[in-house]
């Protein structure tokens, strides 16, 4: 009666056990798995615009795919089930123990066996299961690149190098794959192998006692199940202990990206103010500036930059490829860190650039914010438009800011594209034609309608500042010409900065910067700039 009490009070622990500690203990490892990924992302978007310079795209989404599903697939009720295991080996210990204590010391050597097949497996696991993880990033990465640069490919006739390059790819993720099942199969082979072994020698020493009248044959039958309960309980634990190093492998470089440092003056807020701003204009000084550690100089390599925009100014940039066009733009927004100098956007500086350099102490005039705070001065609307798949609401809406549809609709009238969305009918739930889904990088409309929603998008986002970065190199004549119009009536008042090839796009303009290899060749009314412009390139022609 004494051992049915103890038999039906660990029952009862059990079931206890398992409504009150796996299932929780389930749906936490869940969890903090999903605040790992939150972690991973929130600080993977404040890295150092360097760092996706030198990472592809397709490592990136192999780290936050297959990494993540490898500590997702044991973080939630694999987990659980794995530390459950240990509660079940020690409820079946006591229960051998209880049986007959001589059983108990084969559970022990059981435990052992199992442990030493297990760290003799290790290393051989975990090296090629990061060997699996680092052979994928390479396939994604190509598969990733070669899908944006696809027609390209088709246009000069390389589909085949590109295909053979995937394929070897492709190869080698499947031999470091097959490695990996094949070091699995290996451990599980042998803890099998040493359970079989352990259940023998368990019959065995039963059989030889109850020959011997020490047990009883009823004894020896409880005993064994308990044993071959605990070495296959055991042989699970420790298959999941293998696995487990699998989503260690996959914390581990998951912990790589948390390990990078973040931008200087990262900060992460989606606040945003609606406060008028009573100064837009925009000084640099003393710049100096290249693309990091090794690089030489691209803007102020022989005379530091010193530039003043005034509020509400129209500002056209030119010059020939390589003159620093496009790096003023990321100096703009502080994407790489300055050798020397500073730039201020509507009376700030970011408070890392603050006193910055020693010789910058002007910096100090300016009131400082956060990195992010200081870059939501300025809008920008790109020579390859951003736009992602959902609702035309979707793409209009500002992180941080609420509009209504009111709000979203006068902003497309306003850029032109009013006849445009009043063509389209309803869709969506509550059914309006915000509702109509844009596809993936808004292949579904023109370059120009692209454009144009991204406009409005900057006009709800409200920013003083307005940069245009060859916005109208793709377009044709007259959607440059609906921008130009769209930029010089809902744009008034706020200062424009535009980066252009097309010369007649920047004739509006009140001043234009002329680049010349990183200097300022000329700084003056727009016409003239642009006159001399074109003689020299008549004269070079």
């Amino acid at each position: 009666a004494g051992f049915i009490g103890v038999m039906a009070a660990l029952a009862r622990l059990g079931f206890v056990l398992t409504v009150g500690y796996r299932v929780p203990f389930t749906r936490i490892g869940a969890l903090s798995a999903s605040r790992v990924y939150d972690a991973v992302t929130r600080h993977t978007s404040q890295l150092p615009q360097s760092f996706f310079d030198r990472t592809p795209v397709g490592r990136i989404v192999s780290r936050f795919s297959s990494d993540y599903g490898a500590v997702l697939r044991m973080a939630g009720g694999p987990l659980g089930e794995f530390v459950a295991l240990i509660f079940d080996l020690a409820l079946l210990s006591l229960a051998l123990v209880l049986t007959d204590g001589a059983f108990a010391m084969v559970a022990v050597l059981n435990l052992a066996a199992n442990y030493s097949v297990y760290r003799f497996n290790r290393k051989g696991l975990r090296d090629s299961r990061r060997q699996l993880s680092v052979s994928r990033g390479p396939s994604f990465a190509h598969f990733a690149e070669t899908s944006q640069g696809h027609a390209t490919i088709r246009l000069f006739g390389k589909e085949a190098t590109f295909r053979s390059r995937f394929v070897e790819l492709v190869n080698e993720y499947m031999k470091a794959r097959i490695k990996s099942v094949t070091v699995m199969q290996r451990f599980s082979f042998m803890l099998v192998s040493v359970t079989s072994v352990l259940l023998l020698l368990t019959a065995w020493i039963g059989m030889t006692r109850v020959e011997a009248g020490d047990l009883t044959l009823g004894q020896f039958a409880v005993s064994f199940t308990y044993v071959a309960m605990m070495a296959v309980t055991t042989q699970q634990f420790f298959d999941y202990l293998g696995r487990f190093d699998e989503a260690l492998t996959g914390v581990e470089r998951l912990g790589e990206y948390l390990a990078q440092p973040v931008e200087v003056g990262a900060s992460f807020s989606e606040n945003r103010t609606n406060d008028p701003v009573a100064d837009s204009s925009v000084h640099i000084e003393n710049l100096r500036f290249g693309y990091g550690p090794g690089f030489s100089l691209v803007l102020g390599a022989d005379e530091s930059l010193n530039l003043s925009i005034g509020g509400g100014e129209k500002i056209g940039i030119i010059g020939r490829t390589g003159s620093g066009k496009s790096s003023i733009l990321n100096a703009l927004f502080y994407l790489y860190p300055f050798q020397t100098g500073f730039v201020a956007v509507c009376g700030h500086v970011p408070v890392h650039a603050m006193d910055s350099h020693g010789g910058d102490a002007n910096s100090s005039l300016f009131d400082g914010l956060p990195l992010d705070t200081f870059r939501r001065q300025m809008s920008l609307i790109a020579q390859d438009p951003v736009l992602f798949r959902g609702t035309i609401a979707d793409n209009l809406r500002v992180a941080g800011r609420q509009h209504d549809a009111i709000e979203m609709e006068a902003a497309l009238e306003a850029v032109g594209l009013g006849d445009w969305l009043f063509g389209l009918a309803p869709q969506g739930v509550p059914r309006s034609r915000l509702g109509y889904l844009i596809s993936e990088g808004g292949q579904n409309l023109s370059a120009g309608q692209r454009q144009l929603i991204c406009m409005a998008r900057a006009l709800l986002e409200g920013a003083p500042v307005l940069i245009m970065d060859e916005a109208t190199s793709a377009v044709d004549p007259r959607s440059e010409e609906m921008l130009m119009v769209a930029a010089s009536r809902i744009l008034a008042g706020k200062t424009q900065i535009r980066v252009a090839h097309r010369l007649s796009t920047l004739e509006d303009c009140d001043r234009v910067l002329w680049l010349d290899r990183g200097r300022v060749k000329m700084f003056d009314d727009a016409h003239r700039v642009l006159r001399l412009f074109k003689q020299e390139g008549m004269s070079h022609g």
